[in-house]
């Protein structure tokens, strides 16, 4: 069944054929600052999946050059708003790590990025 996410000011709609059957948290310093929280719950994708609807012309990258790896992350978000919609290597990318939290529903995580960087004080269920 398709499940459709939005930005906070609904002005992008991203659509999905199904919710994924697993999702991560990231507690990469990148993703903590750009979400503005302890840590990130992403789906990485295939680019083909993912259907982006932006009639507004609302979404902007801003090319996060400051990463652990080095690499260049693109970071798409609305630029009325400021809801962060996906990352990606870049514009041509396979694979984009699509934001879950412009779900209603998302599955429980069942792998963690960077679990080094967790907060020490945040316990969560063993083995994630």
């Amino acid at each position: 069944m398709p499940t459709t996410g939005r930005c906070n000011c609904s002005s992008i709609t991203v659509t999905l054929e199904q919710l994924p059957s697993n999702s991560a948290l990231c507690y990469c310093s990148n993703c903590k600052r750009s979400g503005s929280g302890l840590c990130s719950i992403v789906y990485i994708l295939d680019r083909s999946a993912v259907t982006v609807n932006d009639p507004k012309a609302t979404l902007k990258t801003y090319q996060d050059n400051d990463t652990k790896s080095g690499k260049t992350i693109h970071r798409a978000f609305c630029s009325n708003c400021g809801s962060p919609i996906y990352s990606s290597t870049g514009p041509d990318a396979p694979k984009l790590i699509l934001k879950g939290g412009i779900f209603d529903e998302y599955p429980e995580p069942n792998f963690e990025n960077f679990p080094h960087e967790r907060p020490k004080w945040l316990n969560l269920k063993a083995g994630l």
